[in-house]
């Protein structure tokens, strides 16, 4: 979705979150944060966890829509 002057992108499940994770390092999301920053600064956000109000797991992507964004 438009939000502003950014495109916001949210990708959520209902399963067991990270409660269910038996393997794995977390290496995935810090590298996909380190290279948005790398781009766009401050600029770009990227936050995963567990859902709140039921099980599961949420990503949000929040990504400018000016290319020419640091």
């Amino acid at each position: 979705a438009r939000d502003g002057d950014a495109l916001a992108l949210l990708v959520e499940d209902d399963g067991l979150g990270a409660a269910a994770t038996t393997s794995g390092s977390g290496r995935g999301l810090a590298l996909v944060q380190r290279r948005l920053a790398v781009r766009y600064g401050d600029a770009a956000r990227c936050t995963a966890g567990p859902r709140t109000e039921a099980p599961g797991w949420r990503v949000s992507v929040r990504l400018p829509l000016d290319d020419r964004a640091p």
